[in-house]
């Protein structure tokens, strides 16, 4: 069975390039060329980057994959920093004690998915592992 994409659009990428004319009345039109549109993917999504990734959950316990999920739904695009509180967790991923939070940051923080930054609760998320954008002009 074959699945339709959901979330695509086709947007112009270009101002209208021809002017047509209506012979019976004589109003004008700027039109496009078909080649004038591109199709977007305009839901959200995460890249992840498979080898990093891969090495660094395996044998991981599950607080560990429950704050991987947080930071995939919560890191912004362009941006590698995201906000880390027990409290937001747990609002979003569900029944999370504080010490498996705190656990499951330290799996977390051990295996260089996230490293601490200056700011309480901000951390940094590996962008060789998970990033939401194009790291290339982020990281030149």
């Amino acid at each position: 069975m074959e699945k339709q994409l959901k979330g695509l659009r086709r947007v112009a990428k270009k101002k209208p390039t021809r002017l047509l004319v209506d012979v019976d009345n004589g109003e004008m039109m700027n039109v496009m060329e078909d080649d004038s549109f591109i199709t977007i993917d305009s839901l959200p999504f995460v890249k992840v980057y498979v080898d990093e990734f891969a090495r660094a959950i395996h044998n991981m316990p599950m607080v560990g994959f429950q704050l991987i999920h947080y930071i995939m739904i919560k890191i912004e695009k362009g941006n590698n920093l995201v906000y880390l509180a027990h409290k937001d967790v747990k609002s979003i991923v569900g029944n999370i004690s504080r010490a498996g939070y705190y656990k499951g940051l330290k799996e977390l923080l051990n295996r260089e998915v996230v490293e601490r930054t200056d700011s309480v609760h901000i951390y940094r998320v590996n962008p060789n592992m998970i990033f939401n954008g194009v790291r290339i002009s982020k990281f030149k």
